[in-house]
């Protein structure tokens, strides 16, 4: 028999016809609200495990991806659930403030928007919650040095906002800046963000090669103090809020060309004793060895000797992560400590996808002070900035009680008189003397 033009194969027909590949009962099924037919390569949307044929499931009806029964979180007396049955996931796409992640709803709930430092989020697409609970500085956790007198731990702007840390504690805070000039808008966008009135702002890698930048880069209510550098990376700056009165250490504020640059100045307080700031950025070619000749160890030993509290704040780039692995690292840590310096910062301030480091720090010399600190993760550079709160200046002291005798209303005459009118037999008992001749 000889077919017409307009006849079709059962193939065509079956891809042209709807439900032509169905039975009847699948076709009972879907205009009875059963549950949809199950896809060959179906996931679990709670384990993304495959789903086998015969295994108990249930599919959202909003966006139709398919749950193992025991995946939906649902009590057993619920199943099997409903054809209108919602996925946890649609379901919170319902609530208020769902579309936005927590440092978002923290920034919020502080009248801030995440527009306002979008250009200061590069952290890593990994969490870096769960990388902390991965490497919290373990080379660290069992060192008597570091006793529970620190805590340390990233924050988001949003995380810092709602810890709501006292303005009255002596804060400070560090960031290699990779050029001042270039970022110094970002700069004054974070520490808005913050809200956060530091009272010393350390820059490393300035890259500032004169005494008078070109572009201005002066933030109201500081005083700014800076090292020029002689290469093309490295400078150390720092800025001091204004109602701090300071003196910048010339001594030790120096420039060792393709070594290091610092700078330093000695905060002076009213009532309590001065406190020395410094800013250290380490260039990373040379040998650990060289800069600790020829300018760490010399520093720090002049730094003891003057009996004064001390907060160095820098990129030092070592990794203290690698401590205890590395001679280069366990160099530059000994020699630290042997100056009782402890840091501040125990997680990595560096990280990449690739890769993580704890090359910036804030060290101290105070061992009696609680720091309260860590990194923030929404940066300028490749580099976290790092912060810290310190009850130097607030530290709660034990009162002691002192006796002391005062003379100024002695009586030679009176005291004579008492002491002739004691009865000293009944300290010491009638002894015979002996009269020798």
């Amino acid at each position: 028999m000889v077919s017409g033009t307009g006849w079709m194969c059962i193939s065509c027909q079956s891809d042209t016809f709807p439900f032509t590949n169905l039975t009847n009962e699948e076709i009972f099924d879907v205009f009875n609200d059963k549950v949809p037919l199950l896809s060959k390569k179906a996931k679990c949307g709670g384990c993304s495990r495959k789903i086998k044929k015969n295994f108990p499931y249930s599919t959202c009806n909003t966006c139709s991806c398919t749950f193992h029964q025991k995946c939906t979180g649902m009590p057993k007396k619920d199943v099997p659930l409903p054809p209108n049955w919602d996925c946890p996931k649609c379901i919170s796409k319902q609530l208020p403030f769902s579309s936005i992640d927590q440092n978002s709803l923290l920034m919020t709930i502080h009248g801030k928007s995440d527009s306002e430092i979008d250009s200061l989020n590069k952290g890593p697409s990994f969490s870096l919650k769960s990388l902390l609970d991965k490497l919290p500085g373990q080379n660290f956790s069992k060192d008597e040095f570091l006793n529970d007198t620190i805590k340390s731990k990233y924050y988001t702007v949003g995380d810092f906002l709602a810890a709501k840390f006292s303005a009255k504690k002596f804060s400070i805070i560090h960031l290699n800046i990779s050029s001042l000039q270039r970022h110094i808008d970002d700069l004054r966008s974070l520490l808005a963000g913050l809200e956060m009135k530091f009272d010393i702002i350390c820059i490393s890698e300035t890259r500032l090669y004169d005494e008078k930048p070109l572009v201005n880069i002066d933030i109201d209510g500081y005083n700014f103090i800076h090292t020029t550098t002689h290469t093309h990376a490295g400078g150390a700056g720092m800025y001091i809020n204004s109602k701090l009165e300071f003196e910048k250490m010339d001594s030790i504020s120096l420039c060792h060309p393709n070594i290091c640059e610092s700078v330093f100045a000695e905060i002076k307080h009213p009532t309590k004793k001065n406190v020395i700031i410094g800013t250290v950025y380490r260039h990373p070619s040379p040998p650990v060895s060289e800069f600790l000749d020829c300018f760490l160890s010399k520093t720090l030993q002049k730094i003891t000797i003057t009996k004064k509290n001390c907060i160095l704040a820098g990129d030092f780039n070592v990794d203290l992560i690698k401590y205890g692995h590395n001679n280069h690292v366990n160099s530059f840590y000994d020699e630290v400590s042997s100056f009782s310096f402890r840091p501040l910062v125990l997680q990595p301030s560096r990280v990449t996808s690739k890769s993580f480091t704890l090359i910036d720090n804030i060290f101290t010399n105070d061992m009696s002070c609680f720091s309260s600190g860590g990194n923030i993760t929404s940066s300028i550079s490749d580099h976290f900035a790092q912060f810290c709160q310190l009850d130097i200046f607030d530290k709660i002291r034990t009162s002691t009680t002192k006796f002391s005798r005062d003379w100024r209303n002695f009586n030679k005459e009176r005291f004579a008189y008492e002491i002739q009118n004691i009865n000293w037999d009944v300290f010491y008992p009638l002894i015979p003397i002996q009269i020798l001749p």
